[in-house]
């Protein structure tokens, strides 16, 4: 039933859409031949239509246009397998259907810079919740394997921001946006101007107030009934709204204002830039603690619970051309980071973390082009970290904690030392080879080792063929590692990831047609729930494809659909005697899926330039589902809980369905318009989660691992100006 209401909606926005188009700049095929810079999924330059990874690029005008109110939610929007749930440190993203406790086996980059947060509870962090985007060129997502480029963390795959410099924003430009019911304000400028010759300047600031939505018009949700034995807290009534104020949804943390400041100085062969963010999150704490905090009849310290950090960041490049063949290109970085996640502001048993760490990282890599199509690249990298200082957000001793020891108050360090290559060969008139690897040693590890190896086919002018082996690496963090050398002296092993994947590209004038399926072999380290450590628990094999057909009719009708389908085959556990952990049911004989994907996500994009300053924008993301959370649901309450666990309110660490209303369907609607009121100014409208006036339950995100207990996000709206001088 649902399928033929949802395929009658799709049909209708379909015909409601069919003389709207989108003016796009470049053809399609125009777009194939841009070169992207070095931090694409190549160390040589390389053509998009070249390139041996499934790349998705997002311009400036996307980001606008879309109205998208932070970076997860832009990227949810334009990348075929991406996606995000809720958890205690932030959104928890993933690809392919990777997703973790934490945002570590996602590398989120500034300009080339890893952002990553290393100590603990981290990874891809800070710029998630900006709401204010102005500073951002391009956004380039890379899915899959991708550490023989980057390093160690890039197992699902890569977020690349590129900031605007001198040569690419000009004059002064200046926004502001308000959301309601979503509440938010936002305020933009930018400035850039020419020094002199092939040297300029690029300033930006940012700030917002993010209320979020209240837990009125975005109820918190579990699929259970609960009764509290004490009375003190009003009882849990499944698919109801839960009858206690927690926080609200999407705001900053007590309601504090975030900001992001950047600037740049660009030169012919040079690149220097100052970053610094301060930014937060608030969140609800997971179902097995709001029970437990609410059975005690302190709802209370639900409140004001989340995350926030800060970073400082320095980074410059510089390239030496040697001669006409080759150059040698030199990075050098210093990062600040400050992290504090508030599990309760009054529970002294609640583990609060803050903690600052500093990180600072060099890199030479000679590069050699015989031509084109034949190139040489070799490098080296440095890495240091010191962690262990007080937090700038935090006046008290820094409170790390790994497995079951708390690392000292005192500084600690950790090194890694990468040594990395590429060899691009036209082996044949229509045929690319390139061969890349990547070996890092941490100070807490063994040697890990990235190889790659990729056959790029033009078939034709229209038709390309790429073959991809590789494998990724990812330690755990770094106060795991520290901790549990300090447990028994040893190294950690490392997660790694074996990928095969096929892409087959279509591209005409109007029409590109992309598939990739893809097959990956993954030893998963992760968090081990029965013995409260972060190791290597077992070995998933899966596959999965994703497709994306994009056409232009008659340069003014833009039509995207794409769809990602993803299937556990097996996951067999290291150790038979691990009963709780968040990947899968499978192992314990329910189901073969992963208790935290949708296997099958669509995304459908409709834009129309209705005239020259009038534009329509339209998506829609549909996730049908969570199969492997009710196979966990079933494991949970047949065996795990009658069989090993004695306090049944342990249970709750997994989903508890009683209801399957939590794991069904949900459907993202948006809309928008553009107006170029003139040529200085621009005025954007836009709408969210408008399924939400049909029927609330569509509007559901649902929380990691804890699956039975969702969030209902409220439709809401948005007005952006910009003015440019």
């Amino acid at each position: 039933m649902f399928q033929k209401k949802l395929l009658h909606f799709s049909l209708s926005l379909l015909s409601i859409n069919l003389y709207a188009q989108d003016l796009i700049s470049l053809k399609l095929e125009d777009l194939t031949q841009i070169s992207l810079s070095s931090n694409s999924a190549t160390l040589s330059q390389t053509a998009l239509r070249d390139t041996p990874a499934s790349v998705t690029v997002i311009t400036h005008e996307d980001i606008v246009e879309s109205g998208a109110r932070n970076l997860d939610e832009l990227l949810e929007i334009y990348v075929p397998s991406f996606t995000y749930m809720y958890k205690i440190q932030g959104n928890q993203i993933g690809m392919r259907g990777i997703i973790s406790d934490r945002n570590n086996k996602i590398l989120l980059l500034v300009n080339g810079k890893n952002m990553n947060i290393k100590a603990a509870d981290g990874g891809a962090a800070t710029e998630q919740w900006f709401s204010t985007l102005g500073d951002i060129k391009k956004v380039t997502v890379i899915s899959g394997s991708g550490s023989t480029i980057y390093g160690p963390g890039a197992i699902a795959g890569i977020i690349s921001i590129e900031t605007f410099d001198g040569n690419s924003f000009d004059g002064v430009e200046v926004s502001g946006r308000m959301g309601v019911e979503e509440r938010f304000y936002t305020a933009e400028m930018s400035v850039a101007d020419q020094i002199s010759s092939g040297l300029s300047y690029y300033i930006y600031y940012g700030v917002d107030s993010y209320d979020g939505a209240s837990q009125e018009d975005a109820p918190e949700k579990f699929a259970f009934d609960f009764d509290f034995a004490n009375k003190k807290s009003p009882d849990i009534y499944q698919d109801q709204p839960i009858g206690f104020p927690t926080t609200s949804n999407n705001g900053s943390l007590n309601a504090k204002p975030r900001h992001k400041f950047h600037a740049q100085l660009t030169g012919e062969n040079f690149n220097v830039w100052l970053r610094f963010t301060k930014s937060s999150s608030e969140l609800s704490t997971n179902q097995n603690t709001i029970i437990r905090y609410a059975d005690f009849g302190r709802a209370d310290w639900l409140e004001e619970t989340g995350y926030e950090n800060q970073q400082l960041t320095l980074a410059g490049n510089y390239r030496q051309k040697l001669n006409e063949k080759m150059s040698l290109d030199y990075s050098l970085s210093y990062m600040l980071s400050d992290v504090n996640i508030i599990y309760s502001q009054n529970d002294e048993k609640t583990r609060n973390k803050h903690w600052g760490e500093n990180n600072f990282n060099a890199k030479v890599m000679f590069n050699y082009a015989h031509s084109y199509k034949h190139t040489l690249n070799l490098g080296i990298e440095y890495d240091y970290n010191h962690f262990g200082r007080k937090s700038y957000l935090n006046s008290s001793e820094p409170s790390l904690i790994a497995g079951l020891v708390k690392t000292p108050a005192t500084s600690w360090r950790s090194t890694m030392y990468s040594f990395f290559g590429e060899y691009k060969s036209q082996i044949a008139k229509n045929t690319l080879l390139f061969v890349n690897m990547r070996a890092d040693k941490h100070t807490y590890t063994e040697w890990m080792f990235s190889p790659r190896i990729s056959l790029v086919q033009h078939l034709n002018q229209n038709n390309t063929l790429k073959a991809i082996v590789s494998r990724s690496v990812r330690h755990s963090d770094d106060a795991d590692l520290y901790s549990q050398y300090l447990s028994n002296g040893s190294l950690e092993n490392t997660e790694k990831l074996t990928s095969f994947e096929l892409i087959y590209d279509y591209t005409q004038r109007d029409l590109s047609l992309s598939i990739t399926p893809y097959y990956n072999i993954h030893d998963i380290v992760a968090f081990n729930d029965s013995t409260f450590k972060t190791e290597s628990i077992g070995k998933a094999k899966y596959y999965g494809f994703e497709a994306q057909l994009q056409y232009t009719f008659k340069e003014n009708l833009f039509i995207s659909l794409s769809h990602a389908y993803n299937k556990l085959i097996n996951f067999n556990l290291y150790d038979e005697d691990i009963k709780r952990q968040n990947i899968s049911a499978q192992p314990y004989g329910y189901g073969n899926d992963f208790a935290n994907w949708n296997n099958n996500i669509t995304k459908l994009r409709v834009n129309y330039q209705i005239n020259k300053k009038l534009k329509w924008i339209n998506s829609m993301q549909i996730f049908w589902g969570i199969p492997g959370a009710k196979d966990m649901s079933e494991y949970n309450d047949i065996e795990l809980v009658q069989t090993y666990i004695i306090d049944e309110s342990v249970k709750y660490k997994l989903p508890v369905l009683e209801s399957d209303k939590a794991v069904e369907e949900s459907i993202y609607l948006n809309t928008g318009i553009t107006y170029q009121a003139s040529k200085q100014t621009l005025v954007t409208l836009n709408a969210y989660n408008l399924m939400g006036f049909f029927n609330s339950r569509y509007n559901k995100r649902n929380y990691f691992q804890r699956t039975s207990h969702y969030r209902e996000m409220t439709p809401s709206f948005s007005c952006r100006v910009s003015y440019k001088f």
